[in-house]
């Protein structure tokens, strides 16, 4: 907890959990509360909670491994040491989390959005039964517990045969930007399009040389890849459970 926000004398006790690189910052936040809620300044109200990491704010709305992958430098770093705030929240930067429905909410929109570009609609999602839908979520609370769930259910939600585009987003570290560039799947020659040639196609020449100098790095789920691995084999393998692909590139 940001020390200058404690409404007390005693600082409050450091609270450690374990977050899945597929999972979600706000899966803790029930402990998180719990640990310090002794300790709220005074005004504090649901939707105040913020969290950053070396004073830079952390989107919670992103896979916890995204963020890992766009803020920590190397296995060195860890464990990471997570701020959590009260308030002064960030407008600008941040979405404000509630509760659980407000995952919920993101969550499937950004699935529905991944269905779009592959199926050409998201009926797939919105065609989930409540049981189903629910079964999902509870996938994406406890992903290390139910994760081959999950797989059973993605192969209801996104039939292969009729697969149009896959989702992939670009995360810039330095400018906190996420960008959406899906690659069409039937185009000539798509299924040999390469990670170099996916981001040559995107991104326009000066971007791309910085992107592709030593002065960047680029991560997929914690890995750096070969330039010349085709884009087919990195979305079937590395996408997140939202199924999008995040291709983190990291100034250095």
């Amino acid at each position: 907890m940001a020390l200058d926000e404690v409404n007390g004398v005693d600082n409050p006790p450091n609270l450690m959990f374990n977050i899945e690189r597929s999972g979600y910052l706000v899966v803790a936040i029930r402990d998180i509360l719990t640990n310090f809620e002794k300790y709220f300044p005074v005004g504090y109200k649901e939707g105040d909670l913020w969290f950053s990491l070396n004073n830079t704010p952390l989107k919670w709305n992103l896979p916890f491994g995204v963020i890992l992958d766009s803020l920590v430098r190397d296995t060195s770093d860890l464990p990471i040491y997570i701020t959590a705030h009260f308030r002064n929240f960030p407008e600008q930067q941040l979405i404000r989390y509630k509760n659980l429905d407000t995952l919920r909410f993101y969550y499937l929109n950004s699935l529905k959005e991944a269905c779009t570009l592959r199926n050409g609609s998201a009926k797939e999602v919105l065609n989930l039964s409540t049981r189903e839908t629910n079964k999902l979520l509870e996938i994406v609370f406890n992903p290390n517990k139910m994760f081959k769930d999950f797989w059973d259910l993605q192969s209801q939600i996104f039939d292969k045969s009729i697969n149009k585009r896959f989702p992939a987003k670009f995360v810039f570290n330095k400018t906190d930007i996420v960008l959406t560039k899906p690659f069409n799947v039937w185009e000539e020659n798509s299924l040999d399009l390469d990670l170099k040639h996916f981001i040559l196609s995107s991104f326009d020449k000066e971007a791309t040389e910085h992107m592709l100098s030593p002065d960047c790095k680029i991560l997929i789920n914690s890995n750096e890849f070969d330039l010349s691995t085709p884009m087919i084999f990195l979305v079937a393998n590395f996408s997140y459970m939202d199924m999008f692909l995040y291709i983190n590139i990291v100034e250095c």
